[in-house]
């Protein structure tokens, strides 16, 4: 559902007043589909979840009517960011709502609803936010949509800026929900593929670990244990990466042993 107030004042001069024209159905549905095909062939190159959500502000800002700029809230154990944005001003919009913590996007991530205002300075819902953006960056009215990503414990939302009074429509307002919605699969299909290469790299890992532990094993005739500790005092004494010296015992066929005698010795006592 979705929260609507369009306080009657004028807010400056200087603010021009939205179109009021409503799009046909038609309209809206090939718009609807074009912004859908745009995000598949955005996303469908991308490798990361960055680039992924790149991509989704880029979409909606081309397909919501009215929109002016778009980013990404991003809430991970009480911290907000702005991982994606279309513009500076959305950007720093967005953190003014993270200093006061009010404001749509705040909103719609903690209440998983979406959020309009047609003039961000005088709705009365967001007292402290809707001055200092009005102010600070000249919005004035913005969308915000929950986004539901497959990072952990992340909620997510979709904010859509104008500085126009009166921006977005109902038919705004659909499309948004839309892009919203399969914006966040297509991004999740992003992630997945992303936590995939990285758990394929964590078994390339133990996979070389474990096979450099087996050489020291044979050769040294130590323990799994010992094996394991002459690797990890290797990498702490050279400043290089465990899985680095596990390749590094793999091709030579056993470790450099040009380590101090008290930190080999500390090694092989356990």
């Amino acid at each position: 559902m979705t929260n609507q107030t369009n306080p009657t004042s004028t807010r400056r001069p200087s603010v021009s007043q939205a179109p009021t024209s409503v799009q046909s159905a038609g309209d809206s549905l090939a718009q609807i589909a074009a912004a859908f095909e745009t995000l598949r062939e955005r996303l469908a190159a991308e490798t990361s979840s960055r680039g992924a959500l790149n991509g989704l502000v880029e979409v909606a800002l081309r397909a919501v009517p009215g929109a002016e700029a778009a980013s990404v809230t991003m809430c991970q154990r009480g911290n907000y960011s702005t991982p994606a944005s279309t513009h500076d001003w959305a950007h720093d919009a967005d953190h003014i709502q993270y200093d006061v913590d009010e404001g749509p996007c705040v909103e719609a991530l903690e209440q998983e609803t979406a959020f309009r205002t047609g003039n961000i300075g005088l709705d009365e819902r967001w007292p402290v936010f809707g001055p200092r953006a009005a102010a600070e960056q000249d919005v004035g009215s913005m969308l915000a949509f929950r986004l539901v990503l497959a990072f952990e414990d992340c909620e997510a939302a979709l904010n859509l800026y104008s500085r126009r009074l009166s921006a977005f429509d109902d038919a705004a307002s659909g499309v948004g929900m839309l892009v919203a919605t399969h914006g966040a699969t297509a991004v999740n299909g992003v992630i997945d593929k992303e936590k995939a290469r990285g758990l394929t790299r964590a078994l390339e890992t133990n996979r070389d670990v474990g096979t450099a532990m087996g050489i020291l094993m044979s050769r040294h005739l130590v323990t799994r244990q010992q094996a394991f500790d002459l690797l990890a005092v290797a990498s702490q004494r050279t400043n290089t990466k465990l899985h680095r010296i596990a390749l590094q015992v793999i091709d030579a066929g056993d470790l450099d042993m040009n380590l101090p005698h008290a930190a080999v010795a500390a090694a092989l006592e356990r």
